[in-house]
């Protein structure tokens, strides 16, 4: 099956039927996939929608925008789009390379690390520090050598100077680990994260800030 991308055009037309005329604001935009960054022309003409709609006073104000992305496609253009609408960025990397490179690979069927770390490199250029780097712990992992605490450390070590403390948290088929930079709301989680699943803990990390509504629009569905 061929995969299906969002083209700006049915992006901004649905926008204007979901919205104008029906909604004040909205709080929150995720762009997520599949692989949100194959559609960065998509992805402006989203992001320019609510800055003309702003403008028109037909919207009260910018949603805050969050990308989930593997970094592969962060070219220095998609870099400055997202410093220019102050994304909130998160980041997939599975650890050091021998064990990413197994876990996270290409349609070619070659490893990622490398250009993941070319698409972290781009948006520290343009001061976008990704807002979170998350990563999966699975058997291959434990096979290979690494612990839980390996893969923590190892963050440490990239280059993310905001790191201050790092939080993890279990689901119930794996280990995940994300890495909050700059919300505060996840200093309020510290003594109850291990308690809470993946899908919970994005949650309550954006909670601080979310109120009624939040619109999510998938940009790239791969077959």
């Amino acid at each position: 099956m061929k995969a299906q991308r969002m083209t700006p055009d049915i992006a901004c037309k649905y926008l204007t039927t979901l919205l104008i005329g029906k909604y004040r604001y909205v709080n929150f935009v995720t762009f997520f996939g599949g692989e949100p960054t194959l559609c960065p022309e998509t992805i402006e003409a989203i992001c320019k929608f609510f800055d003309k709609n702003v403008e028109l006073g037909l919207l009260e104000k910018m949603p805050i925008f969050l990308i989930i992305s593997n970094g592969t496609l962060i070219d220095e253009n998609m870099a400055n789009l997202i410093h220019k609408y102050e994304m909130h960025v998160t980041i997939s990397v599975d650890g050091p390379q021998e064990i990413n490179d197994l876990l996270r690979v290409d349609v070619a069927g070659k490893g990622t690390f490398l250009n993941i770390s070319k698409g972290i490199d781009n948006l520290n250029k343009v001061g976008a520090i990704p807002t979170i780097i998350e990563a999966t712990y699975t058997s291959k992992h434990k096979e290979m050598g690494y612990t839980k605490e390996d893969i923590q450390d190892y963050y440490v070590l990239l280059k993310f100077e905001k790191i201050d403390k790092l939080k993890n948290h279990h689901c119930t088929d794996c280990w995940a680990k994300a890495v909050c930079l700059s919300c505060p709301a996840t200093l309020l989680l510290e003594k109850s994260l291990e308690k809470l699943d993946a899908e919970c803990y994005t949650r309550r990390i954006l909670e601080k800030h979310m109120i009624l509504k939040c619109a999510k629009f998938s940009l790239a569905k791969n077959s």
